[in-house]
């Protein structure tokens, strides 16, 4: 295969292996109790802390960064002059893809968070407003930012409404990646880094830094895992030493700008592996998997919150064996769950699902 269908696939595979990091990300058990003791406390539980934090916070956080960074090559693919009618064409189209999915999903979780504080209040933990009691600026901030004032009732979607300000800006992300090329990237980059964000909901540093970085390498006309492949041992060795640092440190001061620099390494790591693999043809992209993709993205918060709390009543853990069981099989019922869900979905509700899914079904 020559580098344009390299990367294709590169990217077509990457799809559900992404999507399953966002699950680790999720299936931590930070701010659960169990048997009076708290799960996020390293000091009592050393082993599963330093488990889960490798594997929801280490690999699994490098998942968003990556889905923008794709976003934004996407987005801007095979564009060479960015008119009115192709901001109207991409508006028009993100509004199935994006829009109505988020407005959804977002919905579903109103209406599972009122039935839930109706009927099974003992699993609530009481921390968020009834439903019953919510005002219009309460409806109208669950869409954006009910939750601490970062992210939407559904927390997950927080993406997804972080994308779509960036469809709504693409007309300025066009014109400076085209004058600036990589510069401007680079200064998000820092912030991103430095952990500095803009403080109006849906700019975040984050979101700018690798939708950007994605749409450079399109806007320019320039193969992204050709130009990252030579990088491709050192970013391994870099990451692997990064990362032992980071879990012999890992409640420094100074680990959070660490980890984003890690972040960034294991970003081209998993970039260029993937592609040495899928050039080898050892390393096919699933096309239910990658069609079920989104569904998992969307149904995979609900079931986790309540997976963790009927486990740990369930196993009653009270050792750090017990709990990296609750760990471990959390995402692996979710995702087996979300797929047979989306399944049986496909089969007798394809309709349904494909409007669920922003028609990726």
């Amino acid at each position: 295969m020559n580098n344009d269908e390299l990367q294709s696939k590169t990217i077509d595979f990457l799809r559900f292996p992404l999507m399953v990091c966002v699950v680790f990300v999720h299936a931590h058990l930070k701010g659960r109790i169990a048997n009076g003791v708290d799960l996020h406390d390293s000091n009592t539980l050393p082993i599963y802390q330093h488990v889960s934090y490798f594997f929801s916070h280490i690999v699994s956080d490098m998942a968003v960064p990556l889905f923008f960074f794709i976003s934004g090559f996407l987005f801007f693919y095979s564009v060479d002059t960015f008119s009115k009618a192709t901001y109207k064409r991409k508006l028009s189209k993100r509004v199935s893809t994006l829009l109505v999915p988020y407005i959804i999903w977002n919905l579903i979780a109103m209406l599972i968070l009122f039935m839930s504080q109706t009927f099974l209040s003992g699993l609530n933990s009481g921390m968020s407003k009834p439903i019953i009691d919510y005002t219009l600026g309460d409806f109208l901030h669950a869409f954006w930012d009910i939750r601490g004032g970062v992210v939407p009732i559904y927390e997950p979607f927080w993406y997804i409404r972080d994308l779509m300000v960036m469809a709504l800006f693409s007309p300025i992300v066009f014109y400076v990646v085209k004058r600036t090329k990589y510069y401007a990237a680079l200064l998000f980059g820092f912030m991103w880094i430095l952990h500095l964000n803009i403080p109006i909901t849906g700019l975040e540093s984050s979101s700018i830094f690798f939708f950007m970085t994605g749409s450079y390498y399109s806007i320019h006309h320039k193969n992204f895992v050709d130009i990252l492949a030579p990088y491709q041992r050192a970013s391994i060795a870099a990451y692997i030493v990064m990362v032992t640092i980071g879990l012999c440190f890992m409640e420094q001061a100074w680990m959070p700008y660490w980890h984003h620099i890690c972040l960034l390494f294991g970003m081209i790591a998993v970039i260029t592996t993937t592609a040495q693999f899928v050039s080898k043809g050892k390393w096919k992209a699933n096309s239910f998997l990658n069609n079920s993709s989104f569904f998992l993205y969307g149904l995979h918060m609900y079931l986790i919150t309540f997976a963790h709390k009927i486990l740990i009543r369930t196993m009653n853990p009270h050792s750090e064996l017990s709990l990296l069981g609750i760990y471990f099989l959390t995402p692996l019922l979710v995702i087996a769950l979300c797929l047979s869900l989306y399944w049986l979905l496909h089969k007798y509700l394809p309709k349904t699902v494909t409007i669920m899914c922003g028609g990726r079904s």
